[in-house]
C-alpha cells in the first residue's frame, strides 16, 4: 500500500472546480443592441437609464416646482450609474434572501462583485449555512456510513493501522461513486435553504484529512468543499426576466460599458467520524 498522505481527495463532482469557461461567469461581452433589443432588456433600473447613463431629476422635487417646470436629466457615466445601480440592487436583495438565518449575505456578495474584480469569495456565514442545514440534519448519514464501513474494512486492528495490500483511497472513491451519486454534484437539501445563487453548486469535493487508530477504535475527519458561481448565465437570465434584480445584475455583468466580474464562493464545513472494530458499537459526531 502507498503511504497515505492526507488529505484524500475522496469524492469529486463531474464539473471542477475553479472553472471560469461557462457562461455564467463571463462579463462585458454584450453590446447595448444585443442587451437591449436582442434579449429585451428595457426597463432595467427605476432610477438610471444604464444605455445613456442618465438620471431624471426625481419626482418629489418636480411637485415642487409646478407644471411649467421643465425637469433635468443628469449625464452620470458609467461609474456613477454603476454605483446606482449596485445600490439598487442591494435595495432589492431582501426580496431574495432565503429564510435561513444569516441576512446580509446576499449584501455582501453584491458589494464584492463591485469592488473585488472577479476575487473568489469566502464567507463564514455560508460555511454555517451548509453545516447547519446538511450536516446537522443527518443529510449525509448514508454516506458517512459508507465511509466508516470502507475504513473499518481495510484496518489492520492489531497493528493499528490500513492493511499493506489496501489502497484506501481508490476504495473509497469507487464506494461514493456508488452511494452518494447525483448528491455529490447537488446538495438538494442545501439548496432549498441558501440564496438563489447557490441553489446549484457548480462542483463539489470531500477529502479524508486525518485518520486515527487505536485500541480497536478510529476516528477521522471529512471535509465538504463546495464552489458556487456568483454570475448570471443567458439562460437564467431569461428564466429570471421578470425581476428587475436580475437585470439589473446582468446589465452590470455582461454590458461592455460596465462589464462587473462574477466570481466563484467557496464553502467548506468538516465533520468528525468514528467506528471500532467489526462487531463493536460505531459512533458519529459532527462539527
Amino acid at each position: 500500500m502507498t503511504t497515505l498522505s492526507f488529505p484524500l481527495l475522496i469524492c469529486q463532482s463531474q464539473r471542477r472546480r475553479d472553472d471560469y469557461r461557462p457562461d455564467d461567469m463571463r462579463s462585458g461581452d454584450f453590446d447595448l443592441l444585443q442587451l437591449r433589443d436582442l434579449l429585451r432588456l428595457h426597463d432595467v433600473s427605476a432610477q438610471v437609464d444604464p444605455w445613456t447613463t442618465q438620471k431624471p431629476e426625481a419626482d418629489s422635487h418636480l411637485l415642487l416646482m409646478g407644471h411649467d417646470y421643465t425637469p433635468q436629466v443628469f449625464n452620470l457615466g458609467a461609474k456613477a450609474t454603476s454605483r446606482i445601480l449596485f445600490d439598487e440592487m442591494r435595495q432589492l436583495s431582501s426580496q431574495l434572501t432565503w429564510s435561513g438565518g444569516y441576512p446580509g449575505v446576499l449584501k455582501k456578495l453584491i458589494t464584492h462583485m463591485q469592488n473585488a474584480n472577479g476575487r473568489p469569495y469566502r464567507d463564514r456565514a455560508l460555511d454555517y449555512a451548509f453545516r447547519d442545514n446538511i450536516l446537522a440534519q443527518d443529510a449525509l448519514n448514508p454516506m458517512q456510513a459508507v465511509v466508516k464501513k470502507i475504513i473499518a474494512a481495510q484496518i489492520d486492528w492489531q497493528g493499528e493501522k490500513i492493511r499493506e495490500e489496501a489502497d484506501l483511497q481508490h476504495l473509497l472513491r469507487e464506494g461514493l461513486n456508488k452511494t452518494l451519486f447525483p448528491a455529490c454534484n447537488r446538495w438538494q437539501d442545501l439548496k432549498k435553504r441558501t440564496p438563489v445563487i447557490l441553489n446549484d453548486p457548480w462542483a463539489t469535493e470531500i477529502t479524508l484529512d486525518s485518520l486515527h487508530i487505536k485500541s480497536n477504535h478510529f476516528t477521522a475527519q471529512l471535509s465538504y468543499q463546495l464552489q458556487g458561481h456568483f454570475g448570471l448565465s443567458t439562460a437564467d437570465m431569461k428564466r429570471y426576466r421578470d425581476s428587475r434584480f436580475f437585470r439589473i445584475w446582468y446589465v452590470l455583468q455582461r454590458y461592455k460599458k460596465f462589464a462587473f466580474k462574477p466570481f466563484v464562493i467557496n464553502i467548506r464545513a468538516t465533520t468528525e467520524i468514528s467506528g471500532k472494530a467489526p462487531g463493536s458499537r460505531t459512533e458519529n459526531k459532527e462539527n
